[in-house]
């Protein structure tokens, strides 16, 4: 019996022994595996420091003067802002052109960039001369296709202002307000010379445009209608009336306001 105790005595012992050996065995090979671990992740954090250090081929690290781009702002300049000042309140001071301190070349300028739409009564008393011929062909390309004014004295002033009255003549009407027309008429004195006015609808005495025009010195002029169509009017149709005939005949009759051929069509 006490031989028997002993053995299994002995046996539990080798049995509690190697029990704990494997499990020191385990512990030591999971410390193994962490530090092992642990070097590994130090490594690739040393290898990325590194990696990140080092400076491509292809990336150059000094700069040359050339290669350093700086922002740029756009600026303009003290007589460009002046400039922009004229042109946007030119309808205000029209004047500052006859005004000797201002440069031929900065007149030409501030002609250019004035806008088509400024009333007559602005540009046709300050706008002339050669270096108004660029606004005035501006407005006349702006208003018309095909602009001839080889028979308007190769001026596009008077090109503009002779067709301009003639549109407005043709347009007008016996029931419109007169003293716009005569105002109008006014305005363009000085640069009308010769009207070719194809339809006059309303009986306007030609004392009142010869009148207001005093150097026109010709005038074709056709009384009535070209097309009535269905807004037939007898006043229109008839065309040119008896009070016209004596109308005109006072209007060339006068000694001041004869400047050449006046001829007259009746339609």
């Amino acid at each position: 019996a006490k031989r028997h105790d002993a053995r299994v005595h002995r046996f539990a012992r080798r049995h509690a022994y190697q029990k704990y050996a494997r499990t020191r065995e385990q512990q030591s090979t999971n410390i193994l595996c962490q530090i092992n671990n642990i070097e590994a992740t130090n490594h690739a954090i040393s290898h990325a420091r590194a990696s990140m250090s080092v400076v491509p081929p292809s990336i150059s690290t000094s700069f040359r003067p050339d290669e350093v781009t700086t922002p740029r702002f756009s600026t303009e300049t003290l007589t460009e802002l002046c400039l922009t000042e004229i042109v946007q309140n030119f309808q205000q001071h029209p004047h500052i052109l006859n005004n000797p301190k201002v440069p031929y070349q900065l007149k030409e300028k501030i002609i250019s960039l004035l806008n088509v739409t400024l009333p007559p009564e602005i540009t046709v008393v300050h706008l002339s001369g050669p270096e108004s011929e660029f606004f005035w062909k501006k407005c006349c390309k702006a208003r018309w296709r095909n602009v001839d004014v080889e028979q308007h004295g190769t001026n596009y002033k008077r090109f503009f202002l002779e067709i301009t009255v003639q549109e407005k003549l043709e347009q007008y009407r016996d029931d419109m307000p007169l003293e716009e027309m005569k105002q109008y008429l006014h305005i363009c004195r000085d640069n009308v010379y010769s009207l070719e006015i194809k339809e006059l609808l309303s009986h306007l005495a030609p004392t009142i445009i010869i009148g207001e025009l005093p150097y026109l010195v010709n005038l074709n002029l056709t009384y009535g209608a070209k097309r009535s169509g269905i807004n037939f009017d007898w006043n229109v149709a008839v065309g040119m009336k008896e009070a016209d005939c004596v109308s005109m005949a006072t209007a060339i009759r006068v000694p001041t306001q004869q400047h050449g051929h006046t001829s007259s069509r009746r339609r």
